[in-house]
């Protein structure tokens, strides 16, 4: 997506969580990330596996085991 459209999608949303989507954004959550969860991912293998994120909000988190290698 082009990048002002991007931004212009984000701004109809009200966004729970900073998720950072590329191209230099970041949507404006409430919640910054937190690095508590981000530094339990580093041990995670995620390559491959499904994962069922309960309770999603925004889905930073199942974003974040995509970009890490979840199928």
């Amino acid at each position: 997506m082009e990048r002002e459209k991007l931004i212009q999608e984000i701004a109809k949303h009200d966004w729970m969580h900073t998720i950072e989507l590329g191209q230099g954004v970041v949507t404006p959550g409430r919640w910054p990330t937190n690095q508590h969860v981000m530094q339990a991912y580093d041990r995670i293998d995620f390559q491959g596996k499904k994962v069922l994120d309960i309770g999603a909000c925004n889905g930073l988190w199942s974003f974040e085991a995509e970009r890490r290698g979840a199928a």
